[in-house]
C-alpha cells in the first residue's frame, strides 16, 4: 500500500445506522484486523496510534490510498473485520471507495466506519445508503477519539452495533 503503515498487536456528531449488521456476526471474535483508509497523515497517525493500544486489535493496516486499499482487498492480501473510512479523500473519496469495496464477493458485509470531519446531512445519508455501520464525526480531543475508537472496536468484536 502507499505510504502504509502495518502495525501488530466534546459531543459531536455519533450516528449508528438503521442497517447495521449485527445479525452478520454469530460470534465473537477475540482479536480483530483493522484498516485505517485516511488521507491526511496526523489524523492517520492518531487513529492507528489510539488502535494499536488496543488489546483486542491484532493487527492494523493503514493507508492514505483507497485505490490501493481497494487493490489488496480484492486480490486477498488484506481481509480486515473493520474498515475505519475518512469520506474527504482526493482522488477516490470515501463514497467511491465504498462503492469498490461492495463489489469484491468477501468484503460486502465488512463493517466500515465512516471517521470523518463531514457533519453534513447528505454525507449520512450517502453513507447509510452505501451501508456503512457507524458514521462519527472526528473528535477535537485524543482522548475522545481513542475513547470512541475502544468503543467501536469492542462493538464490531462483539456485534454490537449501537448497543
Amino acid at each position: 500500500m502507499s505510504r502504509s503503515a502495518t502495525q501488530h498487536r466534546n459531543d459531536r456528531a455519533v450516528a449508528p445506522l438503521p442497517h447495521a449488521r449485527s445479525e452478520r456476526t454469530q460470534s465473537v471474535h477475540w482479536t480483530i484486523e483493522v484498516l485505517v483508509v485516511e488521507d491526511d497523515e496526523a489524523d492517520r497517525a492518531l487513529i492507528t496510534d489510539a488502535l494499536k493500544r488496543h488489546p483486542n486489535v491484532s493487527a492494523i493496516h493503514a493507508t492514505d490510498s483507497p485505490d490501493q486499499a481497494l487493490i489488496d482487498l480484492g486480490s486477498g492480501r488484506l481481509r480486515p473485520h473493520l474498515i475505519f473510512l475518512d469520506i474527504n479523500m482526493p482522488r477516490l473519496n470515501g463514497f467511491q471507495f465504498l462503492e469498490g469495496l461492495r463489489l469484491i464477493p468477501e468484503m460486502r458485509e465488512t463493517d466500515v466506519v465512516v471517521l470523518t470531519t463531514s457533519a453534513l446531512a447528505r454525507d449520512v445519508r450517502e453513507a447509510c445508503t452505501n451501508g456503512v455501520s457507524l458514521y462519527i464525526v472526528k473528535p477535537d480531543s485524543h482522548a475522545e477519539l481513542k475513547a470512541r475508537l475502544g468503543i467501536v472496536v469492542n462493538q464490531a468484536r462483539t456485534g454490537t452495533w449501537g448497543a
